[in-house]
């Protein structure tokens, strides 16, 4: 008879809270959207699932359950189910990052889809349809502008979903996943603004800030890690327990992504964006490129280019 046994591990489990949006949540992407918009409006309307709206570049108003409100560059707008809205982009461009999604996901409502005009603001005929309640004490009374200057892992979060609910609208889990990484990032932004956060919120939100600025050159994760006061190792300890990758990872993550950015928004050919973004020449570019989005550069670049 073997007598050998499973060594037991220590293992930390999740608040209650999370707990829950594990057990519950199953994210669903119904329509997305990553797009320059001169001036716009969107009438007063009312939705069945929900929209989230990250604003990349500009500004303008909006409204929600009858609360007006200014909007700019790195604010996130959460709108929930049968919630009246209207929407209106006031500059001459407006970058608008969107998410029409389920928390929920049930096959007879979620794989039903439709596009709601403005003015539409009775949807008693479709009740069936509409997205329940959920049970999260925090998440349930999220409306409006929840958050104001956005860490740059969220919009670059949304540009993945965006990308790849587009260009690959059969990976369903991926898409989920990206989406619960989000969730969980807006839940540390909201719980710091509320006095709740984990002792290495703040420092890992400014260690996103650095990455973001730091795109134009390779990174030095000593020299970083010196910048927080943290020995290299422990650094990378708590960046990869906030965010389930490394420094290293992610900074070549966010500069992939923002040279997605670049080519489709700045008219720079791959060489310039390649030279813009510190890459010692093309063809290394070319390669860290499609091994973050499985495109090369020209061809993201044609497809992100209206014909």
């Amino acid at each position: 008879m073997n007598s050998i046994m499973p060594r037991e591990i220590e293992v930390r489990p999740p608040t209650p809270e999370t707990a829950w949006r594990l057990a519950n949540f199953s994210p669903y992407i119904r329509q997305s959207g990553d797009d320059i918009r001169l001036k716009w409006f969107m009438g007063e309307r009312k939705l069945l699932d929900y929209l989230a709206v990250y604003i990349g570049s500009g500004y303008g108003v909006f409204s929600v359950n009858k609360q007006e409100f200014n909007v700019t560059e790195n604010d996130l707008i959460w709108i929930p189910p049968d919630t009246l809205h209207w929407m209106r982009g006031t500059s001459d461009e407006m970058h608008c990052l969107y998410l029409h999604f389920d928390l929920l996901y049930e096959p007879e409502r979620s794989n039903w889809n439709s596009v709601i005009p403005g003015g539409m603001v009775d949807l008693k005929k479709y009740s069936a349809r509409m997205h329940p309640p959920v049970n999260d004490q925090i998440i349930s009374q999220w409306q409006g502008k929840i958050i104001t200057g956005s860490s740059p892992n969220i919009k670059s979060l949304l540009r993945k979903i965006c990308y790849i609910h587009k260009n690959f609208p059969w990976q369903r889990l991926a898409q989920s996943g990206l989406f619960l990484q989000m969730l969980e990032e807006i839940l540390i932004i909201t719980a710091e603004h509320s006095g709740q956060n984990n002792p290495h919120a703040i420092t890992m939100q400014q260690a996103m800030a650095y990455l973001q600025k730091h795109l134009d050159k390779e990174l030095n994760v000593d020299t970083m890690a010196a910048g927080f006061k943290m020995s290299s190792s422990y650094f990378r300890k708590i960046f990869k327990a906030a965010y389930g990758i490394s420094p290293r990872t992610m900074h070549r993550e966010l500069r992939i992504w923002r040279a997605g950015e670049m080519l489709a928004y700045s008219g720079l050919n791959v060489s310039e964006v390649a030279d813009k973004l510190g890459f010692s020449n093309v063809q290394n570019f070319s390669r860290a490129f499609k091994e973050v989005t499985s495109n090369c550069p020209l061809s993201y670049r044609n497809k992100q280019l209206p014909a």
